[in-house]
């Protein structure tokens, strides 16, 4: 919406789908492999783990994209 690409209602229906998105795949993990990984506590490592490097990789592509970003608005500030 800052840069102007989406509507509000085009946000609100993303996030819409997002959240369902989220309650289902709860939803499965509860159900299907809740069982199965309380028999197994290397598949529950396995899954906090690649759960952990998701987050990590998700919030260090923030952050560089951040850096980038305000590296771009400088440069431009100073050519302008």
């Amino acid at each position: 919406m800052r840069l102007g690409y989406h509507t509000v209602p085009q946000v609100l229906v993303g996030y819409a789908l997002g959240a369902a998105t989220a309650v289902g795949w709860h939803a499965c993990g509860t159900r299907v492999m809740f069982g199965w990984l309380q028999g197994h506590p290397q598949g529950l490592a396995a899954v906090y783990g690649a759960t952990a490097v998701a987050v990590g990789l998700f919030a260090m592509r923030n952050v560089w994209s951040w850096f980038v970003e305000k590296r771009e608005e400088k440069a431009a500030g100073k050519t302008a």
